[in-house]
């Protein structure tokens, strides 16, 4: 018995139905999946970025404790030889002098 127009409209009805459906689910999916991708990608930039602030800490702490050990041996140096230091300084002093004057 042929289908009638009613019955074959019904059939169209609900297949759209059914495909809306599948679309929706499968916006919802790939929103998900999205949404995942980028927590993820956010997890890895702390990370990264967190391992870069400790490194540099690091790297901070390490040049103070540099600077303060030639600090003290800078001192000691003084302490040993105010002279030479002194004329040292002087020296310095007029080589800098020298080289920043004006020639007329």
């Amino acid at each position: 018995m042929p289908r009638t127009d009613e019955a074959t409209n019904v059939d169209l009805v609900e297949g759209f139905d059914a495909l809306r459906k599948d679309v929706a689910a499968l916006v919802a999916t790939v929103s998900q999946m999205a949404n995942d991708q980028a927590r993820s990608a956010g997890a890895r930039v702390s990370g990264a970025v967190d391992g870069a602030a400790e490194k540099i800490t690091e790297a901070t702490a390490s040049a103070k404790s540099v600077a303060r050990a030639a600090s003290c041996e800078i001192e000691a140096g003084i302490e040993k030889n105010p002279l030479t230091a002194l004329l040292i300084a002087f020296g310095v002093g007029l080589s800098v002098a020298v080289l920043t004057r004006s020639r007329g």
